[in-house]
């Protein structure tokens, strides 16, 4: 799914339940994709970009040497310094197995929606969107 907000960021949303091996292609495929729709033809100085963000939630792991179930990446250098914010990767990995979602640990689902709104509100998403996203309160996602 994509969608566009008042602010015109757009939102790639995608749910693989299978496994996918070349999932992460597919979401700069899909990222690239709509950047080049924004870029205009001719002497473009591209200042008026606006950010994309590439959400998957994810059946099974993609990451074999990761034990974490949320990854959040943007353009970094290889001393992690992050040199561009245009397209954001938000991937919630190994919520599902064999089609129904797996039990986690009270303190796993409430780090992740923690981490997953944090991330919201720094990229500006309004608290009511990322309460109703996240199942957090609005006093929780203030906190944070």
């Amino acid at each position: 799914m994509i969608c566009e907000d008042e602010n015109h960021r757009t939102f790639i949303v995608e749910m693989q339940l299978g496994y996918y091996k070349h999932f992460i292609q597919r979401s700069k495929f899909y990222a690239f994709h709509r950047f080049n729709t924004l870029v205009e033809k001719g002497n473009y100085k591209f200042d008026h970009l606006t950010p994309i963000y590439c959400i998957g939630f994810l059946a099974q792991g993609i990451f074999p040497k990761s034990s974490e179930y949320y990854h959040f990446a943007r353009l970094m250098n290889q001393k992690g310094e992050e040199l561009d914010q245009q397209i954001t990767h938000i991937i919630v990995e190994k919520l599902f197995k064999n089609g129904s979602i797996l039990q986690m640990r009270e303190e796993e689902r409430q780090q992740i929606a923690n981490e997953t709104a944090k991330n919201l509100k720094e990229l500006g998403v309004k608290i009511d969107v990322i309460a109703k996203s996240t199942g957090l309160t609005i006093e929780e996602i203030e906190n944070l």
